[in-house]
């Protein structure tokens, strides 16, 4: 009876204890089997750098930009004179091709040839006027020196009967009809001179109804020959729009012609790009200088030359930009892809900038905090000091105390700084 109290009171002791190290023991597992961290590599720990190698020497960046082509030369068709269209070149549509002196349409030129035949003749019977007049004072000037011929004679036969007086051996009539006779040879020459005076006055006079007839001869084959209209270089046809029959009105426009053998590109130059072209204030540096044009059809580039022949009067006031025109070379017009160039087309440009001698280029990422960048020797970042010359397309050139060949590290990451061990890809 007294053993059995003495069993529970056993048993309650027991069993904590029990428990209690079940747990201990299971703790012992868990810990005993844990993963044991491993000791790291010193070369696990260096962080994975990209570099490139410093290379001195001259460089000359480009400057990209875009422009838009357009035509140097364009001409208007328009009538010169007023009348009913009887002819239109069959090529006369949008976007052929009109070569120089090609006839595209014409007036009626009945009325105008009329005008120029009656001009003409209005000129031809003027000059045969003048033919008379010219023989007619040619005559009188002949009858005006046989006038004064009869003159002298009169002179010499009244002093002569003057003498005879004197001499008693004449009567005093004699004298008197002499003297008569004089003052009428006198008076028929004062009428030989005004008469011969008239005829030059109205030679002058048809001369000049000569030149005014030949004004308005000249003005009628002028209209006659506007009848025709002509394109007066080889270009491309646009804004057509007329029909056979159709009168047109003086100024009237039918069309446009648009040169393609002078094509050009037109595109800006930032204030910095062109203070640096036209170097030290001489801006005739900025032209010839050679253009790269790109024309990207699809997945086709093609590909043209042209040279810088001027730049607009004023500046850009809304851009501050300078705006230059660049004739694209005729050697390009050979081949069927530069044929396909239009003005409008929307290129891509390149042109060479000023050159810079002594410098490296890196990636514009290169650069931390301004003026350094990071160099690795013996797998160790170095802090190198550097002066930016300039900043162009994502990259940088630099000067500064860095030996030629030295590898620099092109992306640099976070928190980078001197000191931190490192490895290059691929390493």
């Amino acid at each position: 009876m007294n053993s059995r109290p003495k069993i529970l009171k056993l048993t309650r002791i027991a069993l904590p204890l029990m428990v209690i190290g079940i747990g201990i023991a299971i703790a012992a597992y868990f810990v005993g089997s844990r993963p044991q961290a491993k000791v790291r590599d010193s070369h696990d720990s260096a962080r994975p750098v990209q570099i490139m190698a410093v290379s001195y020497g001259t460089i000359t960046p480009e400057i990209t930009n875009f422009g838009e082509v357009i035509a140097s030369r364009e001409a208007e068709f328009r009538a010169m004179v007023s009348g009913r269209l009887v002819y239109v070149a069959e090529e006369f549509k949008d976007g052929a091709v009109i070569t120089a002196g090609t006839r595209v349409a014409q007036v009626d030129p009945f009325e105008f040839e009329l005008a120029v035949a009656q001009a003409e003749a209005n000129l031809t019977e003027a000059q045969a006027r003048l033919t008379e007049l010219q023989s007619d004072s040619a005559g009188e000037k002949t009858l005006l020196q046989l006038t004064l011929k009869q003159i002298d004679l009169r002179q010499r036969d009244r002093d002569r009967s003057a003498n005879l007086i004197k001499q008693g051996q004449t009567s005093k009539k004699a004298l008197d009809d002499a003297n008569i006779a004089l003052n009428s040879a006198l008076e028929s020459k004062e009428q030989r001179r005004q008469t011969a005076a008239r005829a030059e006055a109205k030679i002058a006079q048809q001369r000049a109804s000569i030149k005014r007839l030949e004004a308005l001869l000249a003005q009628a084959q002028r209209a006659l020959q506007d009848t025709e209209i002509v394109a007066p270089f080889t270009g491309y046809l646009t804004d057509t729009g007329v029909a056979l029959g159709k009168r047109l009105a003086v100024g009237e426009s039918i069309g446009r012609l648009i040169s393609n053998d002078d094509l050009q590109v037109r595109f800006q130059l930032n204030n910095d790009d062109y203070s640096r072209l036209i170097s030290q204030g001489k801006s005739d540096a900025l032209f010839s200088r050679e253009v790269a044009v790109k024309w990207h059809l699809g997945e086709n580039t093609l590909n043209y030359q042209a040279q810088i022949e001027r730049r607009a009067a004023e500046i850009d006031p809304a851009s501050g930009g300078v705006t230059v025109y660049a004739t694209i070379k005729a050697t390009n017009a050979v081949t069927e892809a530069s044929n396909a160039l239009r003005p409008g087309a929307f290129v891509e440009i390149s042109l060479a900038d000023i050159s810079y001698a002594d410098v490296f280029s890196v990636p514009e990422d290169a650069v931390v905090g301004g003026n350094t960048i990071f160099a690795v020797e013996d797998n160790v970042l170095q802090a190198k000091n550097v002066e930016i010359v300039r900043r162009f397309s994502g990259k940088v050139l630099l000067k500064g105390n860095v030996e030629e060949g030295l590898s620099i590290v092109t992306a640099p990451f976070p928190n980078i700084g001197p000191g931190m061990p490192v490895r290059v890809f691929g390493e």
